[in-house]
């Protein structure tokens, strides 16, 4: 029981999830990429305070989000059909 143990230390000792992040380059990335999304994220939330505050709707609020998403999901299906099928 020890041997499968001790194997499987050394497993976990040779793989390293963040091992990427130790390139230069690649820590900046990821970094910027984060930023972005926590920005783009806080972004939404406050769109949706200030219009349920300035209209009292939620209705409103809720057409505001929904135009939000609009052009992410017109970019998918765009993406999806000029994909190739396996």
């Amino acid at each position: 029981m020890s041997s499968i143990f001790m194997k499987s230390k050394r497993t976990l000792k040779n793989i390293h999830i963040l091992r990427t992040l130790r390139s230069r380059s690649f820590f900046f990335l990821w970094s910027g990429q984060t930023i972005s999304l926590l920005g783009d994220s806080i972004f939404t939330v406050a769109l949706a305070w200030t219009v349920v505050e300035l209209t009292g709707s939620a209705t409103a609020m809720s057409l505001v989000v929904v135009a939000q998403l609009i052009p992410t999901i017109v970019f998918v299906l765009m993406l999806i059909s000029v994909m190739p099928a396996r």
